[in-house]
């Protein structure tokens, strides 16, 4: 499974890796790497890195703050 792969090398290792999930994969898989993501999230084996947050009415100006190049970080769109 290459999530669980990218899950273990970012645990493990210190080169920073990229996470995609996609559609294709079963719903029962989504849910056991979600719970899987929470738990190592839990134990602090997973750390993120938030560069700035927006609210969802202001996703055009976080768009244009990730064209700008300056992004550092995770960009974070809240829908309250």
């Amino acid at each position: 499974m290459l999530s669980i792969q990218i899950l273990w090398q970012m645990l493990w290792n210190s080169t920073q890796v990229k996470f995609a999930a996609t559609g294709m994969k079963k719903t029962k898989d989504l849910k056991r790497l979600l719970n899987d993501l929470v738990r190592f999230f839990s134990e602090h084996k997973l750390h993120t890195n938030i560069d700035c947050t927006y609210g969802l009415l202001e996703i055009a100006k976080a768009h244009q703050y990730l064209e700008t190049g300056r992004k550092v970080g995770n960009v974070v769109i809240i829908n309250p």
